[in-house]
């Protein structure tokens, strides 16, 4: 009965590992970021109720109406004649680009079955020259 006092299975188990320098407990992180998150709210609360003080109200008008622009005639068509200069411009840009790309056809074909097709006529009246050399060498 000693032995069962005495065996190692009875005694209880002692943490003798250091502890780090720096340690905290286990909550700290949380309760940290609870105060901040307090801390902030009244903030928001202290600064954000201010109300804009009003202005004694009196007999005349406080907010004045803005004067209407004056139209000048001039340049309205001034910028009218700058707008048909500029739609004349991209006009000859436009055409200009489609006489170098009206070269390039393309028919705006997204058929893949189709553009199959076509790429492999393609393919067949290119290699027919190689199969004609072919033959004369044979």
């Amino acid at each position: 009965m000693t032995e069962s006092l005495n065996s190692p299975a009875t005694q209880p188990i002692q943490d003798k590992a250091p502890k780090p320098p720096g340690l905290m407990p286990k909550n700290v992180q949380t309760w940290a970021m609870l105060g901040l998150a307090v801390l902030m709210v009244s903030i928001m609360w202290l600064t954000g109720g201010k109300k804009p003080q009003t202005l004694p109200k009196s007999g005349t008008s406080a907010v004045q109406t803005p004067a209407p622009l004056e139209v000048n005639e001039g340049k309205i068509a001034e910028l009218q004649n700058r707008i048909q200069e500029l739609q004349r411009e991209q006009q000859v840009a436009l055409n200009q680009q489609n006489k170098f790309f009206g070269a390039v056809q393309w028919d705006g074909d997204l058929d893949w079955s189709r553009s199959k097709d076509k790429w492999r006529e393609s393919e067949e009246r290119a290699a027919a020259p190689r199969r004609a050399t072919r033959k004369k060498a044979a």
